[in-house]
């Protein structure tokens, strides 16, 4: 870096004393290295320098450019062309260059909230790796929308208008993702003017979740529910489908052959972390046989916020209890035999 700053002092050095042709090989040389070594964004700004000094040197310029952008295509992850090959074959080399190079890229643990319902949010989320999950909040009930993973991009509905965020987006893993802010948008606006359409019309092929949350139904308890009780223990579940140590335990409020609801106390943060994440469950109703247990997984789809600290969690089965087996639970116990 030292050297670059040196090379640059000459450079300032030969306009001094009207030497523009030095400053023009000096500039050239400077970029080549700065490209060797991967500082592109100093390149860039000594390829504008070299355009300042020398407008009428079109070879040189031109040279420069096809070396910066062809070396910074070739720098590009190869895991993120993966990730997002259908956007990639719809752009030049250089709208290639300047969607990636403008990305910020982070990674994260679980339950980082992106952006959240009734916020303005002002960047557009390319998720590379990991679990995320959009949400809806509704008067006192809290719906997974959406599980999002590699190659989704979300945030387009706020990103490309101003309007306020309908879901939360929040990881549930550990993820990577990049982020683009707004300001790209301008910044393309002269030497890339149609990239913002692309982006836009590429965008368009995720739902938009404004759209959506309208249309969208939100009461999922659709099957027959039968109210009876029990007490219930739970383990989330690993990304390798093995039950974590903590358990928790609750009561059953009802079930149906495709889920069931039940009651536990605790906090705000904690039951909508449990949103959108796989339960191994074990059950029990006393009343219909006090020796048979119940075992499912499920997935955690809307979490409920009742008076004091009393959360119900809306649970939809893995694999759905029998027709045969809910209509024995529903039997009136005088005529109740073994379970089929």
């Amino acid at each position: 870096m030292d050297d670059l700053i040196a090379q640059e002092t000459l450079v300032e050095k030969c306009l001094q004393k009207n030497d523009i042709d030095g400053a023009v090989r000096l500039l050239c040389q400077l970029i080549s290295l700065c490209v060797e070594q991967g500082h592109f964004s100093r390149a860039d700004a000594l390829r504008k320098r070299l355009i300042e000094v020398s407008p009428f040197a079109l070879n040189e310029i031109v040279k420069a450019t096809e070396m910066i952008e062809a070396a910074k295509n070739a720098a590009i992850d190869p895991k993120f062309l993966t990730c997002f090959a259908g956007l990639w074959a719809d752009l030049s080399r250089d709208e290639q260059n300047a969607v990636y190079y403008a990305l910020h890229p982070m990674e994260c643990g679980p339950n980082m909230l992106l952006f959240s319902q009734g916020k303005p949010n002002s960047r557009l989320f390319f998720i590379r790796e990991g679990q995320f999950k959009l949400f809806f909040r509704k008067e006192d009930q809290t719906f997974l929308f959406r599980d999002l993973g590699s190659g989704d991009i979300v945030g387009n509905d706020t990103f490309f208008s101003r309007t306020f965020c309908t879901t939360s987006l929040m990881t549930m893993t550990v993820a990577a993702f990049s982020y683009l802010n707004e300001s790209a948008l301008t910044e393309w606006h002269d030497d890339l003017p149609g990239l913002g359409d692309k982006l836009r019309l590429y965008c368009e092929r995720f739902p938009k979740t404004s759209s959506l949350v309208k249309g969208k139904g939100f009461e999922r308890r659709s099957d027959r529910r039968l109210g009876i009780t029990g007490p219930i223990a739970s383990r989330l579940l690993s990304d390798a489908g093995k039950g974590l140590e903590e358990q928790l335990k609750g009561e059953v409020a009802d079930i149906s052959c495709g889920g069931l609801l039940f009651l536990i106390n605790t906090t705000v943060t904690f039951a909508e972390m449990l949103l959108g994440h796989q339960l191994q469950m074990a059950f029990r109703f006393p009343e219909a046989d006090p020796n048979l247990t119940f075992e499912r997984t499920g997935t955690v789809l809307s979490v409920t916020n009742l008076p004091g600290n009393e959360y119900a969690i809306h649970v939809r089965f893995d694999e759905p209890l029998s027709k045969d087996l809910f209509d024995w639970l529903a039997m009136p116990e005088d005529r109740k035999g073994a379970p089929s």
